[in-house]
């Protein structure tokens, strides 16, 4: 009964630390979102950042197929939580056109452009960051 207790916290453990990394992982990727967008910071700055963020996640993980996974699910909940914060000042104070039209649709336009270049190189990174832990 002890063993199978012992079992089931370790479990319980394990599952929290990994979602608090995707967690992490998902506001740096709202993080670099919004810089990008903000602050139109180059592609290079981005990728950069978002790799090495990528890698040090993979290797913690320490398996290919669930650091593949959650990065995916990283990058749709980074990207999710970064248009919720644009969108709240105009929310706030009231504005709907700010809402439906500027914001999102110039937030959609730029993020779109790096969302390719996000996807492989997170993917690759991923990819050699589960490789590299594999090694260790």
């Amino acid at each position: 009964m002890r063993l199978v207790k012992e079992t089931i916290l370790e479990n319980l453990r394990r599952f929290l630390i990994e979602i608090l990394v995707i967690v992490g992982l998902s506001l740096n990727h709202a993080a670099v979102n919004l810089a990008s967008f903000l602050w139109k910071i180059e592609i290079s700055y981005y990728l950069v950042v978002v790799s090495l963020f990528t890698l040090i996640f993979s290797i913690y993980i320490r398996n290919l197929e669930k650091c593949v996974f959650y990065v995916l699910i990283s990058i749709i909940t980074g990207l999710i939580i970064s248009a919720g914060i644009l969108l709240m000042p105009p929310a706030i104070y009231g504005s709907d056109y700010m809402i439906s039209g500027f914001s999102i649709v110039s937030y959609v336009t730029f993020i779109s452009r790096y969302l390719i270049f996000n996807i492989v190189t997170c993917l690759s990174t991923a990819i050699l960051g589960g490789l590299l832990s594999e090694g260790i």
